[in-house]
């Protein structure tokens, strides 16, 4: 049940800022549209948290070489497909519209901004970061239950928290490698 929940929030924030909507500050559209945005942000920690809920007694049942390569031929194979689907997609729209407007538009340049773009500000930005997260796990395994690992996350989390208002690195989340491992291993303890 959860998981659904968390679902259909990712839906939900993902359908109420299509658009971008800009209302005038204070106003009763403005405040709305905030507090939908706000109620529907649980969705993404809340699949890393059951995943780290979920992965504590896999990691008991499985070496760490057995567990990634189950997680990447149920996960990351079909995500691979897809996103080579998408990415044929993406070079046939670039050269149909190339040859209509003659703009020199599929260049590698292009392509590989197209590439970056899919990777890192689309919804398949989540399972490599889920991915990532579960490698660091692995390589950490004996120290999951260290206070020292649990700090280093935390700060990691902290650093994109902050760099959220500072702008150091890109803020968005799906540039947040290392900022939702902490909430892995928080629930993998658990």
């Amino acid at each position: 049940m959860i998981r659904g929940i968390a679902m259909i929030s990712i839906v939900a924030e993902h359908s109420i800022t299509i658009g971008g909507y800009q209302f005038p500050y204070n106003s009763d559209k403005y405040w709305m549209n905030l507090v939908l945005v706000q109620l529907t942000k649980f969705g993404t920690i809340s699949f890393f948290l059951l995943a780290g809920f979920l992965i504590g007694e896999k990691f008991a049942d499985y070496s760490p070489t057995e567990y990634l390569k189950r997680r990447v031929s149920t996960t990351f194979g079909p995500w691979l497909f897809w996103t080579f689907i998408y990415i044929v997609a993406m070079l046939v729209t670039l050269r149909i519209t190339e040859r209509i407007y003659h703009d020199n538009r599929f260049s590698l340049h292009n392509i590989l901004e197209q590439i970056k773009t899919l990777y890192l500000y689309t919804s398949y930005w989540f399972i490599i970061n889920f991915l990532i997260s579960i490698s660091i796990l692995l390589m950490f395994r004996r120290y999951l239950y260290s206070y020292y690992l649990g700090g280093s996350l935390l700060l990691f989390t902290f650093f994109y928290v902050v760099n959220i208002h500072f702008e150091w690195v890109d803020p968005r989340h799906t540039t947040a490698i290392l900022g939702f491992v902490f909430f892995v291993v928080g629930c993998t303890n658990a």
